[in-house]
């Protein structure tokens, strides 16, 4: 009797596999050593359905913090060449960095729209840095000025021509400075990434934080199309978190409120037991 042939399955043929989604670790050396990047296709986006124009709508609500990431200028070839490829590095004005875990090493999370020239090279250095603005009208200026949203992928201009201070090359990774708006500077290397619909999921490790303006510097933020500054803050109505809130009083009111509902709930949030 005949054996079947197993036919093995190329990394391409997996990563394009519709009922998989498969995480890709990258090491921190660069495992694409080709010089020739292909530039990323320009197409129109299908339209959105009408679930994520509401989904859309509804985040608006939502504020984010506003960050700016830059990598190292992808290898000079004919495929790079043009008004989107910069000699000094490629950078992007980011809304959802988040803190993805501390330990037992410190970890973040963003999102990338591909195609992107940026998204080429992570994939070819490995390394990025994360820039956290400052909330000040020349820091919203140069997220603009890197986010470039009304601009075409052929007629957008260097992001770095247009900055105040001088950029300074650390391992590779263009960076700003805080005469640019920047409370502080992460290095970054990639650890892994997740192909999610037309964006990519990255995880990267996080191996030096350098403060540029203190501890008390407040980040910019994005919401409703606009960006904001930190407000004020708010208090929960029944007092606030951990020592110094009176417990007694505290179910005292909520039982007044709710009919004794949420004593269990309050007296959790008193302990501390949600934190």
């Amino acid at each position: 009797m005949r054996r079947p042939i197993l036919r093995a399955l190329s990394r391409v043929q997996l990563l394009q596999s519709p009922t998989k989604t498969i995480a890709k670790t990258i090491p921190l050396q660069c495992r694409h050593n080709s010089t020739t990047v292909p530039a990323p296709a320009s197409s129109k986006p299908p339209p959105l359905s009408e679930i994520s124009e509401q989904l859309r709508t509804s985040m608006r609500s939502l504020p984010h913090p506003v960050i700016i990431l830059t990598t190292p200028p992808l290898p000079s070839s004919s495929d790079t060449t043009g008004p989107a490829h910069d000699p000094t590095g490629h950078g992007i004005t980011l809304s959802t960095l988040t803190c993805l875990s501390l330990a037992p090493y410190p970890l973040v999370s963003f999102n990338i729209k591909t195609p992107s020239r940026t998204s080429l090279s992570l994939h070819n250095s490995g390394r990025f840095c994360i820039h956290v603005m400052s909330s000040s009208p020349h820091s919203a200026h140069v997220a603009n000025i890197f986010a470039q949203l009304a601009a075409s992928h052929t007629t957008k201009q260097s992001p770095w021509e247009k900055l105040r201070g001088k950029t300074e090359v650390v391992d590779g990774v263009p960076t700003m400075g805080r005469e640019d708006g920047v409370l502080s500077r992460w290095s970054v290397v990639t650890e892994k990434y997740v192909d999610v619909q037309d964006h990519e999921v990255w995880v990267g490790r996080v191996v030096g934080v350098e403060e540029l303006a203190g501890e008390e510097g407040k980040g910019l933020m994005y919401q409703n199309r606009r960006f904001r500054n930190v407000g004020e803050e708010v208090v929960p109505e029944f007092g606030g978190m951990g020592e110094g809130v009176a417990k007694i009083d505290v179910e005292a009111e909520a039982r007044e409120a709710a009919g004794g509902r949420y004593k269990g709930v309050v007296s959790d949030y008193v302990n501390g037991s949600e934190f």
